[in-house]
C-alpha cells in the first residue's frame, strides 16, 4: 500500500468512526484484524461483538484491551 493509499484508508475509517460515534456506538475492539480491504482498497471495519451503544445521561467505564494494540498501562 502506498503512503497516499495508506493515508485514504486512514480517512475512511476516520469518518466511519465519526459516523458511529455520532449514532452513540463505541466499536471497543479496534485493530488490524478487524479491518478488511476490498479489492478496491475501500477498508471495511468488521467484528462489532464488543461494540457498545452509548446511553444519553449514563457514564459508564469499560476497559477492553488487546494484546499489542493497548498502552502498556491497561
Amino acid at each position: 500500500m502506498s503512503p497516499t493509499q495508506a493515508v485514504s484508508c486512514f480517512r475512511e475509517l476516520a469518518d466511519a468512526f465519526h459516523t458511529l460515534h455520532q449514532k452513540g456506538l463505541i466499536h471497543c475492539d479496534v485493530h488490524p484484524g478487524n479491518i478488511i480491504l476490498r479489492p478496491d482498497g475501500q477498508p471495511i471495519l468488521i467484528d462489532f461483538g464488543s461494540a457498545k451503544l452509548l446511553q444519553p445521561g449514563r457514564f459508564t467505564v469499560t476497559t477492553t484491551v488487546n494484546e499489542g494494540f493497548a498502552p502498556y498501562e491497561l
